[in-house]
């Protein structure tokens, strides 16, 4: 018997309710669910993995953690 991989995925959409944009994280079996920041995705994403035992890329956890460093410095100039 095959073993199905499901994969976990995050993008940033834009928001429904607002002109903001939001990240989207996804996964096969499940509805997905928006984040406001990259670092709550990033969290959702973690728990999401060891609750279905998804396969996460390295692209979107570079992804990620390349946008938390953004808002970081983003903040640290203003």
């Amino acid at each position: 018997m095959e073993k199905k991989v499901s994969f976990i995925n995050a993008r940033l959409v834009k928001s429904n309710k607002s002109n903001h944009k939001v990240w989207m994280v996804t996964t096969e079996g499940w509805q997905p669910v928006f984040c406001k920041n990259a670092k709550s995705a990033l969290k959702y994403i973690f728990q999401l993995k060891k609750s279905t035992g998804g396969f996460v890329s390295h692209d979107t956890i570079e992804k990620l953690r390349l946008e938390i460093a953004l808002s970081k410095n983003q903040v640290s100039t203003m």
